[in-house]
């Protein structure tokens, strides 16, 4: 029984971890495109 309930637990805690992975790395993007974008405004002023 104790291994019927363990393997529910295990796909969310998968699910909720891939989830993060997605959300820290769309994060970064949108930092790094932040940073680009105004690098370029600073180049041509």
């Amino acid at each position: 029984m104790l291994k019927n309930f363990l393997v529910p637990i295990n796909k969310t805690a998968l699910i909720a971890r891939f989830h993060k992975i997605e959300t820290d790395g769309e994060l970064i993007f949108q930092q790094f495109y932040l940073l680009f974008r105004s690098k370029n405004k600073i180049g041509q002023c």
